[in-house]
């Protein structure tokens, strides 16, 4: 009985925890990172959609591309696509606390408290890694479904099943190469150090066996990726040019806020001292080896310029330096304050999460104005942005060759008009033989560039300016290169025969 009652709690809290997460980040359908893998989904389900979308017909030019395990997986939900995006979110998402909990769990003995930790995880520290991404996002992304099982990679890593670990990490490679190349490194790199610490330390016969299939099966894939990149006739200059413009706040540190270089370095040194005090010999070996990666990328990046270093995004694995650092933090914290050991703290915290959901689903339900703006898009057409609206409009108004422009922060329309997009700042296919292309497009109808990014003007509003001016002159240029539509803000007024429009935008005919 003992043993149900702790199942039953564990469900609890669980339960509670994920309710509390999606209630406070919402979950974006497609919009925002999922545009590009929705809109390639699409057209795997039916090659006629998106056949003259810069982005969705040059990454469909090369198989193996890094979108088409994930994308193919969804192309295979036919219908259900339309509503299983968010189930498989929730499944995902359950496994990734449940695998926080057990990481949580190896050095902190109070439950409640181990729930607490992955909450401030997700909470007060979300929004401040370096590197720009999260461990956890509030849409179905490949980036998010790998760092799941990186989450249960590290877990298995702890507790000496290191087999398990590079098992893991061959379908998180596959879902997203970046990722799980950054945790398969970092891993591989222990068991350097520890061969060098115990005089040449041997691997057991079944991490041998699994490190060998995971180089047979998703290191060949990243090399295929790998090839396909660095492939193609952009300069090694340009190279970082469009990736200081397009994608500064993963690749450059000097674009990174300051309050997140405050924050994070306080919980990095706090979190190393603390693992050096409790002896966490494993993670503070993991800690060191990311922040020695650091060091590499900075100079090769600032020293060298290496195309290859810059590549890796290594900053983007500080959100596992983060994770390691704050489980040293909490158990600090656990060790000064006995109270969160005790079974009332236990049944008080579980009982404040319940009460904390009820009066926020109450808050929604009255149409609380901070709720309200949250993004509960669960299902195919549910709470529509403008933005959406007006393309699941023009689905209905156009056909499905017709090509075209729309403002620059513009992600979810693409999916609902199934319309093919000239040129897409969110989606950018990661290859040399493409990115000059891309770049030249975005400079003719945004006006925007690296000069931009330097300046420190928003380039977001930089790039409406100037897409909110665009003349007869340039439509005429636009008309020539196979632009059929245009979508613009409401308050712009064009010489041409508007089709559609909602409380935001117009969509302009223009051929």
């Amino acid at each position: 009985m003992k043993w149900l009652n702790s199942k039953i709690e564990y469900a609890a809290f669980l339960l509670s925890v994920f309710v509390l997460i999606i209630l406070f980040k919402g979950f974006n359908y497609a919009s925002n990172d999922v545009v590009d893998v929705m809109s390639y989904a699409r057209h795997l389900q039916d090659g006629r959609l998106f056949s003259k979308d810069f982005y969705v017909s040059h990454i469909a030019q090369h198989i193996p591309n890094e979108r088409i395990i994930f994308s193919g997986f969804l192309s295979l939900l036919g219908q259900g696509l339309r509503f299983l995006p968010f189930v498989l979110h929730t499944v995902f998402t359950l496994f990734f606390l449940a695998g926080l909990y057990k990481i949580f769990s190896l050095y902190i003995r109070s439950k409640a408290f181990r729930w607490i930790s992955i909450l401030i995880l997700l909470g007060p520290l979300y929004k401040f890694n370096l590197g720009g991404n999260e461990l956890y996002y509030n849409m179905f992304i490949s980036s998010f479904a790998a760092k799941t099982f990186g989450v249960w990679v590290f877990y298995f890593f702890l507790i000496n099943k290191k087999h398990y670990s590079f098992l893991l990490l061959i379908p998180a490679t596959l879902l997203h190469p970046t990722v799980g190349l950054q945790v398969f490194i970092i891993l591989f790199s222990t068991f350097i150090v520890d061969y060098f610490m115990h005089s040449g330390k041997r691997l057991d016969k079944n991490t041998i066996i699994s490190v060998s299939l995971y180089v047979l099966i998703a290191g060949i894939y990243g090399y295929l990726l790998l090839n396909g990149v660095e492939n193609g006739d952009a300069d090694k200059n340009l190279y970082f040019e469009i990736f200081e413009f397009r994608n500064a706040h993963h690749f450059f540190p000097q674009y990174f806020p300051l309050k997140n270089y405050y924050v994070e370095i306080m919980i990095y040194v706090a979190g190393i001292y603390l693992m050096i005090l409790y002896k966490m010999d494993e993670l503070i070996k993991l800690s060191l080896i990311i922040i020695l990666g650091v060091i590499i990328y900075l100079i090769g990046i600032f020293g060298f310029k290496m195309t290859l270093i810059l590549d890796s995004q290594w900053f983007k694995s500080t959100i596992w330096l983060e994770l390691f650092s704050l489980v040293a933090i909490m158990k600090y914290f656990e060790e000064e304050f006995n109270f969160v050991k005790s079974v009332y703290f236990e049944k008080l915290t579980l009982l404040s999460l319940i009460l904390i959901n009820m009066v926020i689903v109450i808050l929604i339900i009255a149409g609380n104005s901070y709720f309200k703006q949250k993004p509960y898009e669960f299902v195919y057409g549910m709470n529509l942005t403008p933005e959406e609206d007006i393309g699941l409009k023009v689905k209905d108004m156009t056909d499905e060759n017709d090509v075209f422009v729309y403002p620059m922060e513009f992600t979810g329309f693409k999916y609902y008009s199934e319309r093919n997009a000239y040129i897409d700042f969110k989606s950018v296919v990661h290859r040399r033989d493409v990115l000059g292309e891309w770049y030249d497009r975005i400079k003719e109808i945004y006006g925007v560039d690296i000069n931009t990014r330097k300046s420190g003007k928003n380039i977001f509003k930089v790039a409406k300016d100037n897409y909110k001016r665009i003349d007869k002159e340039k439509l005429k240029k636009l008309k020539e290169e196979g632009i059929n539509y245009m979508v613009q803000y409401k308050d712009v007024h064009l010489d041409k025969p508007v089709i559609i429009e909602n409380d935001k935008y117009k969509v302009y005919r223009i051929d």
